[in-house]
Parts: structure tokens; sequence; C-alpha cells
């Protein structure tokens, strides 16, 4: 994470809220450490102003007023595969520790 660039970072993070319940408390502890910029994404999907270029042009680049995650590609062009679930998430570290 301490790797993406601040707009990959916002992307994950919309990425994931668009995906995982946030009354999941799993999903909640997770994202934690991203409160402030999880807080800024729900105020700009609230229809709030916001100063913050990243997310501006996050909604100009995938979106029309909003940030659109349904038709972000990776570099090769193919659609990104859903967040994995808790479960999804388990089974690989299981499948590591076995190797």
């Amino acid at each position: 994470m301490n790797n993406l660039s601040e707009e990959e970072l916002y992307l994950l993070l919309v990425y994931v809220l668009d995906r995982h319940s946030d009354e999941d408390p799993v999903v909640v502890h997770n994202l934690q450490p991203f409160k402030e910029k999880v807080m800024e994404i729900y105020e700009l999907q609230d229809d709030k102003e916001t100063n913050n270029t990243v997310l501006l042009e996050l909604v100009e680049k995938t979106g029309d007023k909003y940030i659109e995650t349904d038709y972000v590609v990776d570099g090769s062009g193919n659609k990104l595969k859903d967040p994995l679930t808790k479960e999804e998430v388990r089974e690989a570290k299981i499948d590591i520790i076995g190797e």
C-alpha cells in the first residue's frame, strides 16, 4: 500500500468500498489507517464539493460525477478482478504456508 501513488490508493479504496460492506467489522478495521481518505470519498459520493485534486482527476478519468470503478482496467486492458473475500484471503494464506 505504501508503494501506491495517491491516485492508485484512492482508486483502490473506492474499489474496496464499492465491493465490500462497510458494516463488515473486518473491512472497517482494515480501512482504519485510511479513515481520512475514506471520509473524503464518502463526502464526494454524497455530492459534497471537494478541493482534492486527486479525487477530482479520478472523477474526470473514470466517470461523469463520481469515481466509477466498473470500467477500470489494468495495464493490459483487462478488467480488474473483484477484491478477495475474507474466505479467499484465508485460503490464499493457507496455500502460501503449505508451500
